[in-house]
Parts: C-alpha cells; sequence; structure tokens
C-alpha cells in the first residue's frame, strides 16, 4: 500500500461525509424531491443541458438518459388507489406485457410516459411520485 492509500484509510467515514458536506447535499436533494412534477423535469432538462455543453467544450461524445418514474413508487401508488396493473396498462395505451415489464423493473418508465399513467389514473404526476412520502 502507498503511504497516501494509508492517510485515505485513516479518514472515518463522518470525517469523509464532512469534507464532502453530504449533508448540504441531502438536504438539497430532499428540496428537490418535494418540488412540483415541471420543475422536476426543467431541473433535469437543465441539467442535461450543462452536461451536453460540458461534454461539447471537452470534444467528448455523450448519451443523455433522464430518468422517469420508478417502478416501486408507481407500485405503491397503484397498491394505495386499489388499481389493478391490467387495467393502467389498458387505460394508458400499453400493451399488457410491456406494463408489467415496467412494473417489474425490466423496461424503464421513461419520462414521457408518466403524463399518459397520471391521465389513465385521474391524477397528476406529481401526485404519484408524492405517494412515496406519504
Amino acid at each position: 500500500m502507498t503511504a497516501r492509500g494509508t492517510e485515505e484509510m485513516k479518514e472515518s467515514i463522518l470525517e469523509r461525509n464532512a469534507r464532502l458536506h453530504t449533508d448540504e447535499k441531502i438536504a438539497a436533494f430532499i428540496v428537490k424531491q418535494k418540488q412540483p412534477y415541471e420543475f422536476k423535469v426543467a431541473y433535469a432538462e437543465a441539467r442535461a443541458w450543462e452536461f451536453v455543453k460540458e461534454c461539447g467544450k471537452r470534444g467528448l461524445n455523450y448519451h443523455v438518459s433522464v430518468g422517469g418514474l420508478d417502478s416501486i413508487t408507481l407500485f405503491i401508488f397503484l397498491r394505495k388507489i386499489g388499481m389493478k396493473q391490467k387495467a393502467v396498462a389498458k387505460k394508458s395505451g400499453f400493451e399488457e406485457q410491456e406494463f408489467s415489464n415496467m412494473m417489474n423493473g425490466r423496461k424503464a418508465i421513461m419520462a414521457e410516459y408518466i403524463p399518459r399513467i397520471a391521465k389513465a389514473l385521474n391524477v397528476t404526476p406529481n401526485e404519484i411520485y408524492e405517494s412515496r412520502t406519504a
């Protein structure tokens, strides 16, 4: 082991968190998490464009993928309102297998799918997100 490697190992997790300002980052994340859906979309778009511009400055190729709704959040929400997966698939225009794949994490729930799913459930996208913290 190098002297540097030994030094790094002496830092405790609490010291590392303090050095990296982890508490501040978590607090900022929680604030963003509680924002309305429209804010989250605009924020994600702004961050994606920042990434694209930085890659352009460096002459790098890039791929931007902005996550949508996670399957656990949607599953919890559907359970809360008593809606069956098959009914949501039909009402939102997805094939039953495709929606099943989304619910089981085999297919991503893309950001552009969220309004369709929310409309089928007669709720706003934000109500689905908020169900996880309620």
